[in-house]
């Protein structure tokens, strides 16, 4: 029995026939993806025939080993040799196994047919990558083989349900089984007693009944329709369960006849041929992964969709144009084929490149070639949009540039590792960025630390390999196929000249002769794709007779180039300069409203010129092309249904929980009150004029003047006037061109009179628009006056502050004017005091790199004034305390002892106002602690009195708080040698009074050796030694036992102290044997031998006076051996044991 195929198409997206629930889930969280998939049997050939032969027949080649490439070419030679008219050729697919033969017309050269056809093949691959399923009564594994995926046959249901509720791979289901002679399968419906048994297959039967309740798309079916297995599946949703809103789509040619099919069977036909079919699935499957789970709201480019290949030059440098094919990169793309294969469900890896190498370019080209049961794009940084999604396939996501970006990327990841956590799929995520730095400001280490825990342990976790995919220029010969490919493309759209037709005629030639130039006029630095194919357009256009010297030179020649082309367009100069001036807005925040407008509007006349000019345009015929050549496009005006707005969500993540999403709650949550602030006030002015919403927070506060009032009112009846006045539709232009052309537009397009209104027009029509802009214009064009003004420029409205200080922290380092960030801080409101700090500390870390010594102590004293003003207005945060760090290091590395000075005496002014920071205490007194350091390096008798002075100060205003008194000791023993080599007892004697009043206020080690240092020093200095100062000694060695320090201050006073009476009382043995051991245990510190030795003394002494002869030899002896093995070669002044011990011998013969 002879049985047709069956194909369905089933789909369970909003606007794709209809709309589905999904199947649910028995485990996990959540619901499990819902069969969104194409049913598909036959793919149909030129011919309208079925691909692959008859069910049940073995096709020539099925089973049959792979062939080698040495028979395939003499096959193709024999073909070749045989053919008067035409001539084959082939191609082999490694992945899937499969060859492909073309025939092509000798004379004409064009293509007459493909076995098998490739957009046949082509389609198939588009349906899989969408993730739906492809169900067949084919036998064979045509199917399988285009796909690079396996199957799975009626004999086992309890798999397919894996695969239809998502648990398991995606994978080809054969209804009526498979014939496979390579692996040995054979479960075929081929006779009698094999189709009953189908029908008698409880698993089976209850499989396809599942599916039929979905929608379902039949593809290359005929007759099979009616047998009955299928007409009893395709019927069951109606019959049994007396559905009749579940739709099937039956594909067919225009003029063939439908067979019989179910009544809630709709017939769409696909085009007038059947060579029309492969297309119309293409366009089906695009749709499908356009609108399959809010994909559209996470895409921000679709590797799948057609490019229109752009006629702009700035467009045609685009990396999705595809106006060039691309070449080259084996070695990268086979490193990254190696991470998507890693057997880890998760990983993610770097490309790291400069702007316009081509990085972009190779992640679009690698995701179009992945095998077909990938799925991937580039991402839009939204994780709202991710916390709705349901992944169908192992998915690649890129994202394009992280830096600046850092909290929307770490958001957007976190969703992503969460949505993929109960699903069978692999996730691999591709970071794109020009550079990484080795500081602590790297995007990566920004991206990590702005993750939620558990997200950054799993990012962790996932890393692919340490060393990113680093892309450098194109090879010699790499860039000469480039250069002819770019002429292959290019040259037939330029006006046919005597030197065009010549460069067509000599293209190689003329490739070599372009390289040479372009090397021999353009810096290393602009060895990159991007610029040689501007070299290139601008080499033809001038003839060959080009000198440039600059990037910038370039950019211009390229630039007044196009503009010719847009005054073709639009027909008049005024209206070039008008369009160059919105052009400019949009490359900076993305795209421009030509209507719908906020902030300081110095461009309305321009805006209103151009919208009359598209006005009247757009009711003439081909409209759409200039539009498009102009990239500007027509949006109606959308009623949304009324909801939580991003900014109520952002406040209120309850009710994103209550609505059962639970992980994005979790990352609102995550956010501390600073920066829901900050992301709220960024996506207000989506829906209010930030002046406004300003103005009437402080009315809610209570806090506004009479005058504020007035202007309040005056902007809310102003803004509903102008909503009022608003057409149904808006003009909106949207440059898609590489970044580093963005940014000299808009550096060529402001006046340097205009820049601040063009960077608060910008600012207050986009959401961090105009920060990412900067961020990425002063990594490429750092020396750009115009850019650097733009940067700095502060915003006209207080809510647009937060995105003013994101577009400096990414690089503050390329900011050449820092003074004016410095006033523009100075000047603002504390609404964003968290990121205005950030600005500040990363300010004093670029002043410390770049060695400005004047400018740091100036920057540092701003610094302070900021503290001292804000402090008034709002809660001081102790991340101040940091930068204050920042800045005191800065100036101590830079040995500027008075500036230091001066910037801890304005701090400490600070402090006096902060009784409630004793953080700002803790940081003064180790800050003098350190000048004083810094004062002994620079000069050994410095006066260190006025830093005691300080700190004592310090200490008591917060009544020696125990971590202050700590930071304070830090230089204390530092400081009683420099006093002792002054000879200095009075100094010595006030170090002595603040280290006995610490040690009363708090009984701290470093107090204790302080003070103990400090006496016995004096005690030294008088040669008398108080009994209490031997007894305060002792009673710090008794409470810190271990302590080196006051050991020593031990061993020294008690030398002195028993020499006082060493003719009538003897040294205690346990202190001389404490002094050996100690001298033993610190063989480095010469102070304890000294003083080992002076008990030595007082103790030969005490013997000489009881005439204890044996005795005093054996003191001698030992005194000698110390005095003889001692190393005073590291110290300033040599020891006198020598001395003593040659005296002795002198005086006594010993």
């Amino acid at each position: 029995m002879k049985i047709e195929g069956l194909g369905s198409v089933k789909t369970g997206t909003e606007g794709d026939f209809d709309t589905v629930k999904p199947v649910e889930s028995t485990t996990g969280r959540g619901t499990a993806s819902p069969i969104t998939a194409p049913i598909v049997t036959k793919v149909v050939t030129e011919t309208g025939a079925p691909m692959g032969g008859q069910e049940g027949g073995e096709t020539e080649q099925s089973g049959a080993k792979d062939p080698t490439q040495k028979t395939i070419d003499a096959m193709m030679s024999e073909a070749n040799q045989k053919l008067s008219k035409t001539r084959c050729e082939y191609s082999y697919d490694e992945p899937t196994r499969r060859v492909s033969i073309k025939v092509y017309d000798k004379e004409t050269d064009q293509l007459i047919r493909e076995v098998p056809p490739e957009k046949s093949l082509e389609a198939l691959q588009k349906i899989w990558r969408a993730g739906d399923l492809i169900t067949t009564t084919n036998y064979d594994m045509l199917i399988e083989e285009s796909i690079g995926n396996t199957g799975i046959s009626y004999t086992t249901p309890a798999d397919i349900l894996s695969v239809i509720r998502g648990k398991s791979p995606n994978r080809v289901i054969h209804l009526h089984g498979r014939y496979d002679k390579e692996n040995g399968i054979d479960d075929i419906i081929a006779d009698g007693p094999q189709y009953q048994s189908i029908l008698d297959n409880n698993g089976a039967q209850f499989i396809q009944n599942l599916i039929s309740t979905y929608p379902i798309v039949i593809v290359g079916c005929g007759g099979t329709i009616e047998d009955p297995n299928l007409a009893g599946f395709l019927s069951f949703a109606a019959e049994k369960l007396e559905t009749f809103d579940i739709p099937y789509f039956y594909l067919m040619k225009k003029g063939d006849t439908a067979p019989l099919l179910p009544g809630n069977a709709v017939i769409i036909p696909y085009g007038d041929e059947y060579t029309d079919l492969p297309e119309f699935l293409k366009e089906l499957a695009l749709l499908r992964l356009q609108r399959r789970n809010g994909l559209k709201e996470l895409i921000s480019v679709n590797p799948y969709r057609e490019s229109r290949k752009a006629t702009s030059a700035f467009g045609r440098m685009h990396f999705t144009n595809g106006f060039l094919k691309f070449i080259g990169r084996e070695t990268e793309q086979t490193a990254l084929y190696h991470f998507l294969e890693e057997d880890k469900k998760f990983s993610w890896w770097t490309i790291l490149g400069e702007g316009g190498m081509g990085k972009s370019r190779l992640a679009l080209e690698w995701l179009r070639k992945m095998p077909s049961h990938w799925f991937g794009y580039f991402a839009k940084k939204k994780a709202d949009a991710v916390w709705q999604f349901r992944p169908f396939t192992d998915t690649v996501v890129i994202f394009d540039y992280v830096l600046g970006q850092e909290q929307a990327c770490a958001d957007t990841i976190a969703a992503y590792l969460t949505a993929f956590e109960n699903t069978p799929y692999k996730l691999r995520i591709l970071l794109l960025e020009r550079r990484k730095r080795t500081t602590e400001d790297d995007w990566l280490i920004r991206l990590k630390r702005e993750m939620v825990p558990d997200a950054r342990l799993e990012f962790e976790a996932g890393s692919y390999r340490e060393q990113a995919l680093c892309l450098t220029a194109l090879g010699e010969q790499e860039e000469l196929i480039y250069t002819e490919n770019y002429l292959e493309s290019y040259l037939p759209l330029l006006n046919k000249t005597e030197f065009i037709e010549h460069c067509s005629e000599h293209r190689q030639n003329t490739a070599e002769e372009i390289q040479k130039s372009y090397h021999g006029s353009m810096a290393a630095d602009c060895d990159r794709p991007l610029y040689l194919s501007v070299y290139i357009e601008v080499w033809l256009s001038k003839e060959g007779h080009i000198q440039l010297n600059s990037t910038e030179e370039l950019l211009s020649e390229y630039l007044n180039k196009e503009k010719k082309r847009w005054g073709v367009l639009l027909g008049r100069e005024e209206l070039v300069d008008a369009y160059l001036r919105v052009l400019a807005v949009a490359c900076a925040i993305g795209e421009f409203n030509l209507i719908d407008r906020y902030g300081d509007d110095y461009l309305s006349e321009d805006c209103w010129k151009l919208t009359q000019y598209f006005d009247e345009k757009s009711a003439r015929p081909g409209a759409e092309n200039l539009f498009l050549d102009l990239y500007t496009r027509m949006d109606e005006l959308v009623e949304t249904e009324e909801g939580d707005s991003i900014v109520e969500m952002l406040n209120d993540p309850d009710k994103l929980e209550e609505n059962g999403n639970e992980e994005a709650a979790e990352v609102i949550r995550s956010l501390d009150a600073d920066e829901r602030f900050a992301y709220m006030a960024a996506y207000a002015k989506l829906d209010a004029n930030p002046e406004e919403m300003y103005l009437w927070m402080l009315v809610n506060a209570g806090a506004t003047t009479p005058e504020q009032k007035r202007r309040v009112q005056e902007l809310h009846e102003a803004e509903c006037k102008r909503i009022a006045a608003l057409p149904p539709y808006a003009w909106i232009v949207e440059p898609i061109f590489p970044d580093i052309i963005k940014e000299y537009i808009v550096s060529y397009a402001i006046n340097e009179r205009d820049i601040e209104r063009f960077a608060r027009l910008a600012r207050a029509n986009s959401v961090l628009g105009l920060a990412h802009f900067i961020t990425l214009a002063l990594e490429d064009w750092p020396d750009n006056r115009k850019l650097q003004k733009l940067a700095i420029t502060p915003p006209a409205e207080v809510l647009n502050y937060f995105e003013y200080y994101m577009g400096l922290l990414p690089d503050l380092r390329a900011v050449k004017d820092l003074r004016a960030v410095e006033d523009v801080l100075l000047q603002s409101e504390p609404f964003f005091y968290k990121y205005a700090l950030e600005v500040w500390r990363r300010i004093a870390i670029t002043l410390t790199e770049r060695g400005d010594k004047e400018r740091l102590y100036e920057s540092g004293t701003h610094f302070v004034t900021y503290l001292q003003e804000t402090t008034e207005k709002i809660s001081f945060r102790k991340e101040a305390i940091d930068i204050l760090e920042a800045y005191g290091v800065g100036l101590h590395n830079a040995e500027q002892v008075e500036k230091y000075s001066l910037f801890l005496d304005k701090c400490t002014e600070l402090a006096k106002e902060l009784q409630e920071v004793p953080e700002i205490g803790e940081f003064c007194c180790n800050n003098y602690a350190r000048l004083q350091h810094l004062k002994l390096y620079e000069d050994r008798k410095a006066d260190l009195q006025p830093e005691w002075e300080k700190i004592g100060e310090l200490l008591a205003q917060w009544e020696y708080p125990e971590k202050m008194c700590r930071l304070s000791m830090e230089t204390a023993r530092e400081a009683v040698q420099y006093l002792m080599r002054k000879d200095d007892i009075s100094g010595l004697q006030r170090l002595e009074d603040l280290t006995h009043t610490i040690c009363q206020k708090q009984n701290i080690c470093e107090a204790a050796e302080a003070e103990s240092l400090c006496m016995a020093n004096i005690a030294v200095k008088r040669e008398k030694v108080e009994a209490q100062t031997y007894e305060t000694i002792q009673q710090h060695l008794k409470t810190f036992p271990q302590s080196k320090l006051i050991r020593m201050a031990y061993v020294s006073v008690s030398q002195a102290y028993y020499m006082q009476t060493a003719d009538y009382r003897k040294t205690p043995d346990t202190v001389i044997r404490h002094a050996k051991e100690w001298m033993e245990l610190y063989p480095e510190n010469i102070e304890f031998r000294e003083g080992y030795f002076g008990l030595l003394v007082s103790s030969l002494r005490y013997a000489q006076s009881r005439d204890l002869r044996n005795e005093q030899k054996r003191l001698f002896r030992e005194m000698k051996r110390i005095a003889e093995t001692a190393d005073d070669s590291e110290y300033e002044e040599a020891t006198d044991m020598r001395e003593t011990v040659a005296l002795l011998q002198r005086i006594y013969g010993y």
